[in-house]
């Protein structure tokens, strides 16, 4: 077997978004290169005119990217806070994010505390927020504009992590024993 039928039998693939080659001899992978070097190569087959599959895998991964950020938001218990979440970068659908997008939101969620303590630090601030007039059974909006405002939280209630939310809570009591003090 000459060189020419050796190279016949390699497909060569490269994936551009993950910038990854996979060199395959028979159907099975007998190389796979990424990053940098992945790019480097896939560019001098091209310059080479050698026979190269080119493909964008940005789709695949995207949907990677969107099982996971469903899987992390409902293993942190936030689920029910998803059309929020996506309101926070303007869309209305998970699909509708940018890749970077997607793993910024996922990376911020993977980094909560446990959800069971989100669970109770959250609950713990809502009934707080009830007290100083906010009825959280009127709707989110009304909490998360008061939990936005820069001398509260500065962001809405569902984003905070478990010692935002202790700090939400101190500041909550704060406020409602200065009131309880002007009123006597």
């Amino acid at each position: 077997m000459n060189a020419t039928e050796q190279e016949q039998d390699v497909q060569v693939t490269y994936y551009s978004y993950s910038r990854e080659i996979v060199y395959k001899k028979n159907g099975v992978v007998t190389c796979s290169l990424t990053g940098d070097i992945a790019r480097e190569i896939a560019e001098k087959l091209v310059m080479k005119n050698k026979n190269i599959d080119m493909v964008n895998d940005t789709i695949n991964v995207k949907n990677k990217l969107i099982r996971q950020f469903h899987a992390v938001l409902a293993k942190k218990g936030v689920l029910e806070f998803k059309a929020d979440i996506l309101a926070g970068y303007d869309v209305e659908h998970a699909s509708d994010l940018s890749i970077s997008q997607l793993e910024e939101v996922i990376a911020k969620h993977n980094n909560m505390a446990p959800p069971k303590q989100i669970r109770e630090a959250r609950s713990k601030c809502l009934n707080l927020i009830g007290k100083i007039g906010i009825n959280p059974n009127d709707g989110w909006g009304k909490v998360n504009e008061f939990c936005v405002r820069p001398q509260i939280c500065g962001k809405v209630l569902y984003e905070c992590s478990l010692s935002e939310l202790q700090t939400l809570e101190r500041k909550i009591r704060a406020i409602i024993s200065k009131s309880e003090r002007r009123t006597k």
